[in-house]
């Protein structure tokens, strides 16, 4: 769970209602946040990381199950590798991570770049036509970068 008052995460058990522990503060360093935006855990694994989307240091952060640092990657730029605006992350079934930031990068679960669709700089046509893409696999309920 992100809480924005003190820039940690926290976690809880898993029916949401005990508190368990948390990290994190304000700022650039590692296990710092600025602006967090989403948080996903990789539950294919027998020792599950979290990843966390740190949206105002153009970055994401991975961690233990515990909050453990672990690594980090990204800076700001529209390069491979880079964030302008991180807006999302998802987990697919053959663990990659995938972010977005009005184009979608995927990554290991180390953070090495593989690939990337879309462009950084997209013209209003290129937005309509992944606004309308995300709505049909919100409706499919599916993830097309899971192959």
């Amino acid at each position: 769970m992100i809480n924005s008052k003190d820039r940690s995460i926290q976690k809880l058990s898993n029916d949401g209602k005990t508190f368990i522990t948390k990290w994190g503060s304000e700022g650039s360093g590692d296990g710092q946040f600025d602006w967090v935006f989403d948080v996903k855990v990789d539950k294919n694994t027998k020792n599950p990381n979290v990843y966390v989307a740190d949206t105002g240091n153009y970055r994401i952060q991975k961690f233990d199950k515990d909050g453990k640092f672990i690594t980090k990657w990204g800076s700001k730029g529209s390069g491979d590798g880079q964030f302008e605006d991180l807006l999302g992350i998802g987990i697919s079934n053959k663990g990659f991570l995938c972010a977005c930031d009005l184009r979608i990068q995927k990554f290991t679960a180390d953070g090495k770049f593989q690939a990337t669709w879309g462009s950084a700089k997209p013209t209003i046509a290129q937005i309509n036509q992944t606004i309308v893409g995300y709505r049909r696999q919100k409706l499919n309920r599916s993830f097309p970068l899971q192959r």
